[in-house]
């Protein structure tokens, strides 16, 4: 264990910068009955304090998806889904599919963005071609 006279054994760093691009093409969200939009390469969710997840789940999740909306078209985003809705035109259990899929396509970026940047292959061991 360590202590004042010893360095950690290990240290956490990060390999990808905040601005390398993890998408060749734009990431786009279409949701039936609200549009497609574009959403930004990286975006974090909003934090509790701002909106409860344990007492306004439905608004959370707006908000959650609405951060990952471009600036320029988030308003729009956020009018559309709220209209789709309360209009009954799409079910909420689509909010937390959609963020799943979001939360999907950039790892899945980012690793081959890191493997691109490595030069190596980020997965596990393979058979030998030899």
């Amino acid at each position: 264990m360590p202590d004042e006279t010893t360095a950690p054994e290990s240290e956490f760093t990060l390999d990808l910068a905040d601005d390398e691009k993890l998408f060749d093409k734009p990431l786009t969200l279409g949701i039936p009955g609200v549009g497609s939009f574009e959403l930004k390469d990286r975006a974090n969710p909003p934090r509790e304090d701002e909106v409860n997840p344990e007492t306004k789940p439905v608004s959370y999740m707006v908000e959650y998806l609405a951060r990952q909306v471009v600036d320029d078209q988030r308003e729009a985003f956020v009018s559309e889904l709220t209209a789709a809705l309360d209009e009954d035109r799409i079910m909420v259990g689509v909010l937390p599919k959609a963020a799943r899929w979001i939360t999907e396509q950039r790892q899945t970026a980012e690793k081959r963005v890191v493997a691109k940047k490595a030069k190596r292959p980020t997965t596990g061991r393979a058979r030998s071609s030899r």
